[in-house]
């Protein structure tokens, strides 16, 4: 099975037939009326077959076990446990496939509280001074007590709820299989606002999470439109579509904006220019937008669903073909690109210097981040298909049959 193929099946692994409004198998053969029509000779078209050689890295990635906890079961071979975990000062919050939310302490890895939120989690989770926030697939928002895991409201949305939540200024915001962006009042769960594009035919069952810059909020839809929104009212303050024509297959219709938006700071000036808001979609275009009005700054040929890692003056991206791939934060260039997986990439994130990315094939990399270089490799037994998160002088990994690891370098 060539690398292609191997793709398609990464994204089916994320795709929930249960989630999806309409769904075409796109293996599935030609009718006989098709066929009539068809041309003696269709064209071909010859798919370029790159075999993958892994890494050849005797280092390790430098990484020491501190802990790991055992939360949850597997979820199946075709489903995943959300993606999104939070990490504090003090503890882990941590969704599960199987419909519960765990709160761990970080320095130990010790089980504090676990409760119900009544259906699979999906998405991940959020947290703010006092509370837990988790979406479910039955569309319902759901806070509990920060320190005891008490259900404390719920609220009910027009459809699953496919992004994990981010929380800020009194807000509670993610987006509906339905395409739309809900903000709930964090304290009791009414509404405030829902903003809505057109659901699409054929979606992913998932969603970036909206990246909230003050008093803008960020959202990507399955459409390829990604919307600048007022947090306060969610009135649209500007759009751009990211949608690339073309393709053969009904997986080319995917367009979806599936990774989170990243918003250089002020003092990334130095190295990245002007402030920008980076963006990238499923299907092939990654750009950098004027965060005022939307305006392009440049785009790049890219197809990623994984939130890209600012490192200094580098955007650092994990593709849909296993590449880790830096582009010019400035202007848009290519820096570097290495091939590190033959399955499905995890977002990378920073380690210092260094860049760190996961594969579900229970691979953990550390690449030089001015390079390109791959400097270490472990095995872990575990598929990696959440983000790592990296804290302080730590890593925290949770792997899809269900562990928490703590990692220190």
């Amino acid at each position: 099975m060539n690398h292609w193929m191997r793709t398609v099946w990464a994204l089916l692994f994320l795709l929930s037939v249960s989630g999806c409004s309409s769904w075409s198998n796109p293996f599935q053969g030609t009718s006989k009326e098709a066929s009539k029509e068809a041309p003696k000779e269709a064209p071909k078209v010859v798919e370029e077959v790159v075999t993958f050689i892994e890494p050849q890295t005797k280092e390790s990635t430098g990484l020491t076990r501190v802990w790991r906890e055992r939360v949850s079961r597997w979820p199946g071979q075709y489903w995943q446990h959300p993606r999104q975990v939070v990490v504090t000062d003090t503890d882990v919050f941590v969704g599960t496939f199987h419909g519960r939310v765990a709160r761990l302490a970080r320095e130990s890895g010790e089980l504090v509280w676990e409760a119900a939120a009544g259906d699979r989690v999906t998405g991940g989770v959020a947290v703010d001074g006092q509370r837990v926030f988790a979406g479910t697939r039955s569309g319902e928002m759901v806070a509990f007590d920060r320190e005891s895991g008490t259900v404390l409201w719920r609220s009910e949305v027009s459809a699953p709820v496919v992004s994990a939540p981010v929380v800020g200024g009194g807000k509670v915001l993610f987006l509906t299989l339905d395409n739309r962006t809900y903000a709930l009042n964090a304290a009791d769960g009414k509404r405030l606002w829902m903003h809505s594009t057109p659901p699409e035919a054929l979606v992913v069952m998932g969603a970036a999470t909206p990246t909230l810059d003050g008093p803008v909020v960020y959202v990507g839809y399955s459409s390829g439109d990604l919307f600048a929104l007022s947090v306060e009212n969610g009135i649209p303050l500007w759009v751009d579509n990211l949608s690339v024509s073309g393709g053969r297959s009904e997986l080319d219709l995917l367009q979806g904006v599936g990774a989170g938006v990243v918003v250089s700071r002020e003092s990334d000036a130095p190295v990245v220019g002007v402030k920008k808001v980076f963006a990238v979609n499923h299907q092939g275009r990654a750009v950098a937008l004027a965060p005022r009005n939307g305006g392009r700054i440049w785009e790049h040929k890219m197809s990623s669903i994984q939130r890209p890692c600012l490192l200094g003056n580098h955007l650092v991206f994990s593709d849909m073909d296993g590449n880790v791939v830096a582009l010019s934060a400035g202007e848009g260039a290519e820096l570097w690109r290495t091939r590190v997986s033959d399955g499905l990439l995890t977002a990378p994130v920073a380690m210092g210097s260094k860049v760190l990315v996961a594969d579900n094939r229970g691979r953990l990399i550390t690449l030089d981040g001015g390079t390109g270089q791959v400097l270490g490799m472990d095995r872990l037994s575990d598929a990696i298909l959440a983000d790592p998160v990296v804290v302080d002088h730590s890593v925290f990994l949770w792997t899809n049959e269900g562990n928490f690891l703590r990692y220190d370098f």
